[in-house]
């Protein structure tokens, strides 16, 4: 564990990325087991899921239909960062589960896509090639600069655990 100090600065960290974003980058495996990136808009509800709303047309919609497992990650814009190498990042291996359309969950998260992501979600609503997915965190890392990474554990994102593995110092000479 941590001290209180490092889990404020951990939890500031989270809270800030997640309010400067509005997709994520996803990483699946298609059925030849490769891995294929792409994104997606996204929201989260009150317990730390993700959701997002995908097509048929897109890979990672069958790549999920085929293997419900996936890496999440949201990540600081490159124009605001102050270092390209690090980045502020969460990254989260996730379990995903297609929310039937006549399940309530499916009109609450769409309610909040429309609200966070405009007009197009009711366009898109209304075809049904379009999926509403559950991403389930198990675990990930949260990097929110040089020396300042942090393992997390499911959809709590209360409590972080610093990460020190594999960080080295180069050898002096």
């Amino acid at each position: 564990m941590i001290d209180e100090s490092q889990n404020n600065t951990a939890q500031t960290g989270l809270q800030e990325l997640i309010a400067k974003t509005n997709s994520a980058i996803l990483a699946t495996t298609n059925s030849e087991k490769q891995g294929e990136a792409s994104y997606s808009p996204y929201v989260m509800d009150e317990t730390g899921n993700f959701y997002i709303f995908i097509s048929e047309a897109a890979k990672h919609t069958k790549n999920l239909m085929d293997a419900p497992t996936l890496s999440l990650m949201l990540i600081e814009d490159e124009a605001e960062c102050r270092s390209i190498f690090a980045r502020k990042r969460l990254t989260l291996k996730c379990d995903a589960t297609f929310i039937s359309r006549d399940d309530a969950v499916f009109d609450e998260r769409i309610a909040q896509f429309k609200e966070t992501h405009g007009a197009i979600v009711s366009t898109l609503v209304n075809m049904t090639d379009f999926h509403l997915v559950r991403l389930a965190p198990e675990s990930g890392r949260l990097v929110i600069g040089f020396g300042q990474a942090y393992d997390v554990k499911g959809t709590d994102f209360s409590n972080f655990q610093h990460a020190t593995v594999g960080h080295r110092q180069a050898k002096k000479e």
